[in-house]
């Protein structure tokens, strides 16, 4: 499946099968200024304004044998971020997106998926080193950036074990498929659907297996936009109830996880700002 963000900044969801090399022609031959990442089938075309949608949408739908894509999702354009922004009332979608979490917290989920004409993929875990790589980044990057000097060897060490002691106890019973990235810029509301299918959610290729209060803190401690501290804690307190509703639920390892994972991700941002603008030129979040 390949998610497309059109021109007119509608998401659609793309059946496909061998259909890089037509992404990367078209990029080519249209001149659009974007970049296609084949390893991980999503497309992301930066000068939208020149890939007409309705070429697009007829190119998808074509029936060519050298193509093998079919258009099998439109997600509209209500994403979470820009409701967020004009104003609109985020209760019902908010609470739903909360519900999502709750569902696949309850599943079982695989290491691997199948990939058509490739070997499966597996899923890494979301471990204690490559948590450790995360909150680096403030060290490789922040603290230069806001103090103008390096850390010393004293100061990496002490980082380095008062991480260690905290994540090395976030080890979930039952790992989840962590997305990471599940906030306001990702999830779309389709409020023509019915129950949880009313939350759409795109740019998933970073998916691990780690612990289940992870989204619900990139959700709820959204570094994009401002959540309301009383609207986060009313539907934490709805996941937490969903979560005991289908029983064996730890609520105070859970909370205890939340909190850790929480400052572990708001550790990792800190460095990825500081690096995008440092590094790459780019000052906004």
């Amino acid at each position: 499946m390949v998610w497309v963000c059109l021109a007119d900044a509608r998401h659609v969801a793309v059946d496909a099968k061998d259909v890089s090399p037509v992404f990367c022609y078209e990029a080519k031959q249209r001149s659009v200024g974007g970049y296609v990442r084949t390893c991980d089938w999503r497309f992301d075309f930066r000068r939208r304004d020149e890939l007409e949608s309705q070429r697009l949408v007829s190119l998808l739908e074509r029936k060519a044998e050298n193509l093998r894509a079919r258009l099998i999702e439109h997600l509209g354009n209500n994403v979470f971020g820009k409701m967020i922004a004009r104003g609109d009332d985020m209760g019902e979608p908010m609470k739903v997106a909360v519900e999502v979490l709750a569902d696949m917290a309850a599943r079982d989920w695989p290491t691997a998926v199948p990939v058509c004409g490739s070997p499966s993929y597996k899923l890494t875990s979301y471990d204690l080193d490559a948590m450790l790589i995360e909150v680096d980044l403030l060290l490789s990057w922040f603290w230069p950036f806001h103090k103008k000097s390096e850390p010393g060897d004293e100061v990496k060490a002490e980082f380095s074990k008062i991480w260690q002691s905290l994540l090395a106890d976030i080890n979930p019973n039952k790992p989840v498929w962590t997305l990471r990235d599940y906030h306001s810029p990702n999830l779309l509301w389709i409020p023509e659907r019915k129950g949880l299918r009313r939350v759409g959610i795109i740019d998933t290729q970073d998916c691990v297996l780690g612990h289940p209060a992870y989204d619900l803190v990139s959700m709820l401690q959204d570094a994009r936009v401002d959540v309301d501290f009383r609207q986060a804690d009313k539907l934490y307190d709805y996941y937490c109830e969903l979560r005991s509703a289908t029983g064996n639920f730890n609520a105070r390892e859970f909370s205890r996880a939340f909190a850790i994972l929480g400052a572990q991700r708001a550790t990792k941002i800190l460095g990825i700002f500081a690096r995008l603008s440092k590094r790459d030129g780019k000052h906004e979040r």
